[in-house]
C-alpha cells in the first residue's frame, strides 16, 4: 500500500468533506491501516480547534466490543476461559439463570451475541462517572431474561458484551479497564487510550466534545458518556491513531497481543442468519462489498460515533470516529467503508467472488444458522 497516500487522502477528503455538508457532522478523524491518517473539521466547535488524528481523543463507543472479545482471547490462549464452557463456572458471586436445563450460555455465546438473553439492554449509561455502578454488581442486579436457547439466534447483546468483560476480571483478577491497558493498550503503544472512569486527565482534555444538531446549529449532545458495563463501549476514548495499531494487530496475525491461530479464530465466521447473509465473527461482524468479505464494527452514544472495517484478505482496513450525529450521520460510516473498499479492494475474479458474494449490510449483528457448540 506504499505509494497511494495521496489516492487515499483525495477520496477520503471528499469523502468526509461531502460528509460534513450532508449529514451536518462537525469533525471527524480517520486512520487507514499502513496507508494514512487525517482530521477533519473541528474537535470544538466553540473554539474552532481543529481534529488532529493523533492528539484528537473521540468516543469509539461499541467499537470496544472488539477490544474485549480479543481481551478474552488472551485468556483463552493462556488457559484462563474455555470458549465452550459454560460461564457459570466461572462466575462467583451471581449466576446466569438456568433457563434452558443441558443448554449453558458459553463465552462463545457471548462473543456472537447468541446467549439468548432479550434485546434492549436500556439503562447502562450514565451521565458521570461518579454514577457509575460496579460491573459486577450491575451485571448481577440487571440480567435480562433469557428468552431462546443459546445458539439459535444472534441478538444484538450490550448486557453479553459486559459478560463477556467481567469474565475478563475474574479471570484475570484485575479491573476490566487495568486488565486492558496493561494487555492490550501499553503494548500496542496506544497511549491515548482508555477505558477507565473517569478517563485519566491528559484523555479527558483531549476528549472532543459531542454535538448534535438543534436548529441547524451544532450544540453540545446531552446524556450518558460513561457506563456501568465498560466492556461494551461506554466510556471508551480512543484517537484514530490509537485504533490504527489495533487494527494493524488484526491485520498482521495479532502482533504483540495475540497469536496467529487467535486472530484467525477471532476473525472466522460463527454464526450466519442463513446462507448468503452476513454472520458473525468473535467480535467482529461480517459486512460484503465488491464480493469481498469485510470484519466492521460501528458503535454511537449521544454525540459520537464510530466504525472500524478491516479487509483481511487484502491486508487493509480503514477506522473513523466522528464527534456529531447530525442528519443520520451514522450512515456516512456505511459511505466511508464503501468508499474505501471501492478504491482499494475492487471485485475479485469472478470465481472468487461467487464463494464470497453476500448482499446484507449490516447495522446489527446477523442471527446464526447453527447452534454453538455445534451438535
Amino acid at each position: 500500500m506504499r505509494g497511494t497516500k495521496h489516492v487515499q487522502g483525495g477520496r477520503a477528503r471528499r469523502n468526509f468533506r461531502a460528509g460534513d455538508r450532508t449529514f451536518g457532522l462537525p469533525g471527524a478523524a480517520t486512520r487507514t491501516a499502513r496507508v494514512f491518517a487525517q482530521g477533519y473539521g473541528v474537535a470544538e466547535v466553540e473554539t474552532g480547534r481543529p481534529v488532529d488524528a493523533e492528539r484528537t481523543v473521540f468516543a469509539p463507543a461499541s467499537v470496544a466490543k472488539l477490544i474485549t472479545a480479543t481481551a478474552v482471547m488472551q485468556l483463552v490462549e493462556r488457559g484462563r476461559i474455555d470458549l465452550n464452557a459454560d460461564v457459570n463456572q466461572y462466575l462467583t458471586t451471581f449466576k446466569i439463570d438456568d433457563a434452558y436445563p443441558g443448554r449453558p450460555v458459553t463465552m462463545a455465546n457471548l462473543l456472537t451475541h447468541t446467549a439468548g438473553f432479550a434485546g434492549g439492554d436500556f439503562g447502562t449509561g450514565a451521565a458521570t462517572a461518579r454514577d457509575v455502578h460496579p460491573l459486577g454488581a450491575h451485571l448481577a442486579d440487571h440480567q435480562p431474561p433469557r428468552i431462546r436457547p443459546p445458539g439459535a439466534r444472534a441478538v444484538y447483546s450490550n448486557y453479553g458484551m459486559g459478560l463477556a468483560g467481567y469474565l475478563v476480571e475474574v479471570r484475570s483478577g484485575l479491573p476490566f479497564h487495568q486488565y486492558v491497558q496493561e494487555n492490550i493498550f501499553r503494548p500496542l503503544g496506544m497511549t491515548h487510550s482508555s477505558m477507565a472512569q473517569p478517563e485519566p486527565a491528559p484523555v479527558a482534555q483531549a476528549l472532543a466534545p459531542g454535538y448534535r444538531l438543534q436548529d441547524g446549529h451544532q450544540v453540545r449532545a446531552d446524556g450518558a458518556k460513561y457506563g456501568h458495563m465498560p466492556p461494551h463501549g461506554a466510556g471508551f476514548r480512543s484517537t484514530a491513531t490509537d485504533m490504527a495499531a489495533f487494527m494493524l494487530a488484526q491485520l498482521a496475525g495479532g502482533g504483540r497481543i495475540l497469536r496467529p491461530d487467535s486472530v484467525r479464530l477471532m476473525q472466522s465466521r460463527h454464526f450466519g442468519n442463513a446462507e448468503g447473509t452476513a454472520g458473525m465473527g468473535y467480535g467482529f461482524q461480517e459486512y460484503f462489498r465488491n464480493g469481498r468479505r469485510l470484519l466492521v464494527h460501528r458503535g454511537n452514544i449521544p454525540g459520537y460515533f464510530a466504525i472500524m472495517a478491516l479487509i483481511p484478505d487484502r491486508g487493509i482496513g480503514v477506522y473513523a470516529s466522528y464527534n456529531g450525529i447530525g442528519k443520520g450521520g451514522p450512515d456516512s460510516a456505511w459511505s466511508l467503508v464503501n468508499a474505501f473498499a471501492d478504491r482499494f479492494a475492487p471485485p475479485p475474479p469472478r470465481r472468487a467472488a461467487r464463494r464470497a458474494r453476500c448482499p446484507t449490510s449490516p447495522s446489527t449483528p446477523a442471527p446464526t444458522v447453527r447452534p454453538w457448540p455445534p451438535t
